[in-house]
């Protein structure tokens, strides 16, 4: 499995409504708010790394609330 953490800037948008978006993801395992220079955190989990670039490109960016996102890949090898 690979595991990834996004980080999302909501700018001026309502951040509960970008949360509320995102919940609708089947891979995102944690969802929280935060304070700083990002609004969101989002832990995901996919099979592995194409599957995961899939869902961010296709399922999350697309979100038209959405403004920079930054992906973290958490650095551990299949089976941990």
């Amino acid at each position: 499995m690979t595991i990834a953490f996004i980080l999302i800037q909501c700018g001026n948008i309502d951040v509960e409504l970008v949360i509320e978006d995102l919940k609708k993801v089947k891979s995102i395992i944690e969802i929280q708010g935060v304070f700083g220079s990002y609004d969101i955190i989002v832990k995901m989990q996919a099979k592995d790394r194409a599957t995961l670039q899939e869902i961010i490109t296709l399922q999350i960016r697309t979100i038209k609330k959405l403004g920079i996102t930054q992906t973290l890949l958490l650095n551990c090898s299949d089976g941990e």
